[in-house]
């Protein structure tokens, strides 16, 4: 008797987990990077995705990062189960795979680059208020044009 009162609480348990299962399934949501623009094959695209100013450019804080391979024009990258709200996302072209921006002696970037919003920098990378979107429920797509010193 008690082998079947475990099993009907392990399934009262079940079902009741199943609806929270449910909820927190439809919170998750996919964003789309497409990436416009990159001038040559060589190397991969760094797509790093933030969602808070705290965490926004910080080595090692970035939420998620995709590094799909370089292609001539375009390329496009999916994150899944995103919750829906507030990022912000920088992108690197890294064509000489060394895990890093490379810099000129006067601090430019020597690299491809660019944000979400397609936000321009001046002087220093832009806020993480001036590159955020907010992504939906149903998810999105985003578009960001590369730029190259």
């Amino acid at each position: 008797m008690l082998k079947s009162v475990g099993r009907g609480m392990i399934g009262l348990a079940l079902l009741g987990a199943a609806p929270f299962s449910t909820i927190a399934a439809a919170r998750a949501a996919d964003l789309t990077v497409v990436i416009d623009n990159l001038r040559n094959n060589k190397g991969v695209v760094t797509v790093s995705v933030y969602d808070s100013a705290r965490t926004w450019l910080v080595d090692g804080k970035s939420l998620v990062d995709q590094y799909p391979k370089a292609h001539v024009g375009r390329v496009e990258t999916t994150f899944h189960n995103l919750k829906p709200g507030p990022y912000a996302v920088v992108v690197m072209h890294d064509e000489n795979m060394n895990d890093k921006m490379d810099y000129s002696l006067l601090g430019l970037p020597q690299k491809g680059y660019a944000f979400s919003q397609n936000v321009r920098p001046f002087l220093s990378a832009p806020s993480f208020a001036r590159a955020a979107f907010t992504l939906l429920p149903q998810g999105g797509v985003i578009e960001i044009r590369m730029v190259y010193p």
